[in-house]
């Protein structure tokens, strides 16, 4: 990974899932775990080093982070939400990554977008695409361009297509 902890003063952590705990669909039970923000916070809590947050852009118009949360969900359409509405969100991690030494970019998927839609009405988890869901890709781009080293690291439930962030990351974490 391009980190020299020497080099490194400032630290943005950006992206919808860069502060959520995603343990998987078949999880049996509700672990402990930290998300990748806290955990680098924690990790940074007695440094020079800053950590610094900004979602930039959710996945779905729903924003449970949290299986248990919804399980229960059988019906409903799941939505994503206009580029329209998230536009000053994405400027704002671009802003916040230009300004930092590197950037740890968490996306992919949430409960949502990875369910079986034969199960769940109005589920985004069976796709005849594999993009990254919403704004993601906008997201991807404008940090990328903020010319700021960029891990990239993937959460998610199923194959992506993520060509761009391929091409351009300075590394991913799969």
């Amino acid at each position: 990974l391009p980190l020299d902890r020497r080099k490194i003063k400032k630290i943005a952590v950006v992206g919808p899932n860069a502060d959520v705990v995603i343990l998987g669909g078949y999880s049996p039970k509700k672990y402990e775990a930290v998300t990748i923000r806290k955990g680098l916070e924690n990790m940074f809590k007695d440094t020079d080093v800053q950590v610094l947050y900004s979602k930039g852009c959710e996945i779905t118009k729903q924003k449970s982070a949290s299986q248990f949360e919804t399980g229960n969900l059988k019906s409903g359409k799941i939505e994503t939400i206009p580029l329209q509405e998230e536009i000053s969100g994405i400027e704002e991690a671009a802003k916040l990554a230009s300004e930092c030494d590197i950037v740890v970019l968490c996306v992919g998927d949430n409960y949502y977008t990875t369910r079986e839609a034969i199960y769940f009405e109005g589920n985004l988890g069976d796709r005849s695409e594999l993009q990254l869901v919403g704004n993601q890709d906008y997201l991807v781009r404008a940090v990328i361009q903020s010319g700021t080293p960029v891990v990239a690291v993937l959460m998610h439930g199923r194959s992506l297509t993520v060509d761009y962030l391929a091409e351009n990351a300075d590394a991913i974490v799969d």
